[in-house]
Parts: structure tokens; sequence; C-alpha cells
């Protein structure tokens, strides 16, 4: 089996659910950049004063576009997709990160596996994860070439560092 690569991204207009369906394969794929540009298209072309996006040539609400948009942006932040050999997700951190966001955080982003998973970046690298477990599953993480695996308790908030080490401390604000 051939596989093929998708071209970048060259469109005539950031149309509604296509745009979210575009940005989502670009950030499954890993592919930041693409993703990212798929995104500020949208938001140059498309973003209104009230922070909704506006499609097509009436400037329409339409509700696929933007959530479409919403789990885009998260899924270009954490990916929980990919089954570990015990049938447990695999929470993958940051997988399509773009250079234009060096630094940031997002807070309560829901995982597979019953988990909540705050993250903090800077410099384009991880620097802390906090992830509550709802459910007390087997817990499987991978960023860029490191992977572990937990397993804490329901209601348990775990702290990680950059290296994906365990540490007390809480998250820090920004």
């Amino acid at each position: 089996m051939e596989y093929v690569t998708p071209e970048p991204p060259h469109y005539q207009s950031a149309g509604s659910w296509i745009t979210g369906t575009h940005l989502n394969t670009w950030a499954r794929l890993e592919k930041a950049e693409e993703a990212y540009a798929v995104l500020n298209k949208a938001m140059r072309e498309r973003l209104s004063p009230n922070l909704m996006m506006l499609f097509y040539t009436e400037n329409y609400f339409q509700i696929d576009g933007n959530m479409g948009t919403t789990a885009g942006i998260a899924e270009m932040l954490l990916q929980s997709h990919r089954l570990h050999d015990d049938g447990e997700p695999i929470l993958d951190l940051l997988p399509a990160l773009p250079k234009q966001w060096p630094s940031g955080s997002i807070h309560g982003l829901r995982a597979r596996g019953a988990f909540t998973v705050d993250l903090q970046w800077h410099d384009g690298t991880l620097s802390e994860v906090r992830i509550h477990s709802n459910r007390g599953t087997m817990l499987h993480l991978r960023y860029q070439n490191q992977a572990i695996s937990l397993h804490p308790k329901a209601g348990e908030t775990i702290h990680l560092d950059k290296k994906l080490q365990p540490t007390n401390a809480p998250l820090r604000s920004e």
C-alpha cells in the first residue's frame, strides 16, 4: 500500500464545515503548520467582532464551522484517539503545536479515559502538565519521543514536569 501525503492547504475560501474538517485533519496528522494555516486563514477572513465565525458571502453563522474550528484547536494541543496495548487511550501532548504559539497554556481539556488535562508550554516546548483522573483508569502519556504510563486513583490529580516526571508543585499561573 502506498501512502500519499496531502498537499499543503491552498483554499479559495474558508467554508463552514470544510474549515473544521481541514483543520482537524491536519491536526490529527500532527502537521502543525498546515493546521495553523487553515486556522489563521479562517480567523483572518471569517472572525466577527463577537468572536463567532461567519461564513459565505452572506456571513452566516454556521455551528459546524464554529464547533469544528474549536475542536481543531483542541486537537492541535491534545489527542487521545490512539490505544495502548492494554486498550486504554494514549494521551498525546501538544501533537500539532505550531511555531506561531511559542508559549501558552490551556486548562480543562477532556481526553478519552475520563481525564481532564491542563497544559503549559514555553518556547515551543511542554513545561508542565496536570492531569485529573475521573475514573482511575491507566494513564499513558506521549510527548515527542517521551512516553510514560501511570495508574492514578479515581479523583487523583497528577502534576508532571517537562520531562513527564511527577512533581508535587501546582501548575503555575501565567
